[in-house]
């Protein structure tokens, strides 16, 4: 099962029903993108702001904020950022990225390192989850069992993918809950995803990646050539431990999966 080994990877709600609806299937001018972290969303969101009018925006970029929405809180053309699938009212146009899994998941410890190092002398230091990366290291990270780092280090996109939801309220809200799923239908479920969202691309080829979503979406060909803003692969290249190739792949086995199948899925749906 997608699970920590004390079982705490569930969530008590269940996922939802929406995972992907067929290409085409939203309507034209509303699209969701799924940020998920240190894949290269941000440059992916700044060219999607240079085409969408800016009152047309969600202003919001995490689901604790969306879902305190009213039922008649007004529609909008983009939904980007820390936003679950099922989240953005509507029927959106999904759109992703997806980044090499190990590359990813220690991009992301040195995301949370560096944050963790901007608050030590902080008056408001932040929560427990961030502090503690200050003394943890890689190892221990890939090791834990406590239930908010196996939510933040397990299979997060194969998971998000297939429905899993961000926290919804703002100490939680990079933690990806659930799915309730065996690993099977979770890579089934994120597969399916990637065939009927309207586009995904990689961090590796990022720039050709949002050029091949500006031709989709009927955009201008980019003047700007975007770069990856997403935090090295290791924050301090000279401190870098000894990884465990074990833990590593523990962590990543099924985003491992779900990332060979994309390259093909990409290349039957988009050419290249």
């Amino acid at each position: 099962m997608i699970k920590s080994r004390s079982g705490n990877l569930r969530r008590h709600a269940d996922p939802p029903s929406f995972i992907a609806r067929p290409l085409g299937a939203g309507a034209i001018s509303t699209y969701h993108f799924l940020h998920i972290p240190k894949t290269g969303g941000t440059s992916v969101t700044d060219f999607l702001r240079t085409q969408i009018p800016e009152e047309r925006i969600y202003p919001g970029a995490f689901d604790h904020q969306i879902v305190r929405e009213p039922e008649d809180a007004p529609r909008f053309d983009l939904y980007a950022g820390h936003i679950s699938i099922g989240r953005a009212p509507g029927d959106p146009r999904l759109i992703t990225m997806l980044r090499n899994p190990r590359q990813r998941l220690l991009s992301a410890f040195g995301h949370w390192r560096a944050v963790a190092e901007r608050k030590r002398d902080s008056p408001k230091p932040g929560n427990g989850f961030v502090s503690q990366f200050l003394e943890m290291s890689l190892e221990e990270f890939l090791a834990a069992e406590t239930p908010a780092l196996k939510r933040v280090t397990m299979n997060l996109q194969s998971r998000l993918l297939a429905g899993g939801q961000y926290g919804t309220k703002k100490s939680t809200r990079a933690q990806v809950f659930g799915p309730e799923l065996g690993d099977e239908e979770v890579l089934e479920a994120a597969t399916h995803t990637l065939r009927n969202c309207f586009y995904f691309g990689f961090t590796e080829d990022l720039n050709a990646s949002i050029q091949r979503l500006a031709a989709l979406g009927g955009w201008p060909h980019p003047e700007t050539r975007y770069r990856s803003k997403v935090t090295p692969s290791w924050a301090r290249p000279t401190e870098a431990p000894e990884i465990s190739e074990d833990k590593l792949k523990s962590a990543t086995s099924l985003d491992d999966r779900l990332y060979a199948a994309a390259k093909d899925i990409y290349r039957e749906r988009f050419g290249g």
